[in-house]
């Protein structure tokens, strides 16, 4: 910062900021462990903690045991925290495996912000700006509730950060080369690779560096007689023995260095995922987001004190830069930066909020530290020398309220700026780790006295993993089976636990969920993100059985029953429409398809059920306004798509038809109808060829 008696000032209590921050960084480093304990299993975390099982018995059998490599597509990631997660607990037998797992996990990401401090130390030759850049990490109640347990981002964040560290730490040396860096940058590289093939990319930072780096100081190496050809030489070695010592516990690339590690990061860089998620209100999918994700997800997850800090580095970096080494604070605003960008260029399809990217999050707190830290030194010897620490004091405490009033779900987290999770609700993801689970599980196996008693009942959840290992591990009486929200009437059960997850914004907006006699619940900043309800009315299972029995007048009477005890039954609500369509009732269908529509008013399978019924009606052109509602709500919808090219057929749209009926044939290969219909479409625009091949995929299928 500015070269000022300020400066002279604050250095004189350098080593009280030093003493606060080991002090702080050993509490985190104890406590962050300890409370790992309170945070519960998610949804990812049975499939990582099988793979990881997979993988250490790989490198026990020497290479023998293959299972790993046909587990899912978990070959394409490094194993280094699964596989040694797996190593402890299986040494441990009579320890959850997941209680071992969320305290390595928070091992990390304590280490993780330790390293950020450090990070924030090495660029600014300031232990205030460590203290700083640490304080602003571990109070980011995001980075803090996915340090407890997430095994893929965090565990890559820590060694994304540690890495950079290296990289500047590494060059700060140069021209002479120092083994203690070196060491440490090349382990921290082989950390990242051997979490995520996705490491690779610090070899290429490491790199580009290093070479602008050498550039900069060519006249040092000149005047000191070294030959930078020989610290390039000895830089390709670090990378090659880091790139080896990286695919230890990435076995995938074992067989193939080169070709499988390349073909792994291709892979994981289009990632061909689709997962339905809430965002701004809509249900999109994940490779059908707008390039402003990130951004707009950033803005939300990240606390004011955050954002301000991040502000005042941008409004004061001249003053920052003309006093220090430009180009390590310039490269940690790229490697935040970048993949962001390259992200938004690739249009990669994102879920779960901003956890995708939590490695630049530390980046970004390391900016906001030198920006606060800038204003500190600014105003030090004035009269307002004590505002910005208030102010700053004031805006940490924001999130601390919130970490302590609503753990362990701190990273169900939405800054002031935007409202909190009450502006949320509705609009984004909230439980989308299925951490409210853990609570709700346990107090069901306290409080049930059937349970107690070992009596058989029946769970019923939306969050099938985790619940099931706790019913396994501390009530095995108790038997658990799954349902989605949208076929939780389709099961008969003594409960069901449910997280807002895959529900439509409409629904949870006007009380739709969670079911009825709600027994327990989890709030955070009283907004609900978990549910435990007495099973939803038998009136609607026994209406859908009725249904499959095609006894449709009595299930009508059980569905309308339904309704008189729950106006937000939308399962009831849906099903008497079709239940009435199928009776020709449709005077009575459209009365409900009314009903629906003032609940939800973007449910899909209600909207196309109005089309249905206009198609009924002959009123085509109507019905089609509504099919091409739900098209364009959800691109996967082979059931509209379907009847939509119905619709083109007879109107004698030929190549539309044959356009929706493709999107049908690449949702539902195997739907007979489709095929059908395809002869049909062919057949009557004068293609008698191609009709007859249709005919034959669908005489293929059942």
């Amino acid at each position: 910062m500015e070269k000022t008696n300020t400066i002279t000032d604050w250095n004189i209590k350098e080593s009280l900021f030093k003493k606060l921050f080991w002090g702080l960084s050993l509490l985190v480093f104890i406590g962050m462990p300890l409370l790992s304990s309170d945070f519960g299993i998610t949804g990812d975390e049975l499939v990582h903690k099988q793979n990881g099982e997979n993988v250490l018995k790989y490198l026990q059998t020497g290479g023998a045991d293959t299972t790993y490599r046909t587990y899912k597509n978990l070959y394409l990631y490094g194993a280094l925290f699964d596989a040694s997660a797996a190593m402890v607990y299986e040494n441990m037998p009579n320890t959850d495996p997941y209680t071992v797992r969320h305290f390595m996990n928070a091992l990390f990401g304590a280490s993780l912000m330790i390293f950020t401090g450090l990070l924030a130390r090495q660029l600014s030759r300031s232990w205030l700006v460590a203290l700083l850049s640490l304080l602003l990490t571990l109070l980011s109640p995001r980075i803090f509730g996915d340090s407890m347990n997430n095994p893929k981002d965090i565990p890559f964040a820590m060694a994304y950060v540690m890495s950079i560290l290296g990289i500047i730490r590494f060059n700060s040396f140069l021209p002479k080369w120092d083994w203690e860096s070196a060491i440490f940058l090349g382990l921290s590289m082989s950390l990242a690779l051997n979490i995520r093939v996705g490491g690779l990319l610090l070899m290429a930072y490491f790199g580009l560096y290093t070479i602008v780096n050498l550039y900069l100081k060519r006249n040092e190496f000149k005047n000191a007689g070294i030959n930078s050809l020989s610290i390039i030489g000895k830089s390709i070695i670090l990378g090659i023995i880091s790139f080896f010592l990286g695919l230890i516990f990435f076995p995938y690339s074992h067989a193939a260095p080169i070709t499988n590690t390349l073909s792994a990061l291709k892979v994981m860089s289009n990632f061909d995922v689709a997962i339905r998620m809430l965002f701004e209100g809509r249900e999109l999918w994940s490779d059908e987001i707008p390039w402003y994700y990130i951004p707009k997800w950033l803005s939300m997850a990240i606390p004011i004190s955050v954002i301000v800090g991040f502000i005042l580095f941008f409004v004061r970096i001249k003053n920052i830069l003309k006093s220090r080494d430009w180009l390590p604070v310039v490269f940690v605003i790229f490697v935040g930066v970048f993949p962001v960008i390259y992200a938004v260029y690739k249009h990669s399809s994102l879920y779960d909020g901003i956890r995708h990217f939590m490695f630049i999050m530390p980046m970004i707190n390391v900016l906001a530290a030198l920006g606060w830290a800038s204003l500190f030194y600014a105003f030090f010897n004035g009269k307002l020398r004590w505002v910005t620490p208030v102010i700053l004091g004031v805006l940490l405490i924001l999130p601390l309220r919130f970490m302590i009033a609503n753990h362990p779900n701190e990273y169900v987290y939405f800054n002031e700026l935007y409202g909190g999770i009450k502006n949320a609700y509705g609009e984004y993801e909230t439980d989308y780790w299925m951490n409210s689970m853990r609570e709700l599980s346990l107090w069901l196996i306290k409080n049930d006295e059937r349970i107690k008693k070992g009596e058989k009942i029946v769970v019923c959840t939306n969050s099938i993993d985790p619940v099931k290992h706790y019913f396994e591990r501390y009530a095995p009486n108790v038997q658990i089976i799954y349902a989605t929200y949208k076929n939780r009437y389709r099961q008969k059960a003594d409960y069901y636990l449910s997280i807002p997850r895959f529900i439509d914004s409409d629904l949870l907006k006007n009380g739709a969920w969670p079911p009825k006699k709600l027994v327990q619940s989890v709030k955070v900043d009283g907004i609900m993100i978990g549910a435990l309800s007495e099973y939803p009315d038998t009136l609607t299972y026994a209406g859908l059985k009725a249904v499959k029995d095609q006894n449709l007048k009595l299930a009508t009477k059980y569905f309308t029953e339904a309704l008189a005890n729950d106006d937000k039954n939308e399962v009831a609500i849906l099903e008497l429409i079709n239940a009435y369509i199928n009776q020709d009732s449709l005077e009575k269908a459209n009365y409900w398809v009314s009903k629906g529509l003032d609940l939800t008013p973007n449910n899909e399978d209600i909207l196309l059920a109005k089309g249905l019924l206009l198609m009924r009606q002959n009123k085509v052109r109507e019905a089609y306004d509504y099919i091409d509602r739900c098209k364009k709500l959800n691109k996967r919808n082979a059931i509209a798509f379907f009847y939509s090219a119905i619709i083109m057929d007879n109107q004698k749209n030929y190549s539309a038809a044959l356009e929706d009926l493709q999107r049908v044939i690449e949702q539902a290969p195997n739907f007979k109808q489709a095929y059908l219909l395809g002869a049909q479409i062919m057949q009557n625009s004068g293609n008698p060829d191609a009709a007859a091949k249709y005919m034959e995929y669908a005489n293929q299928l059942k």
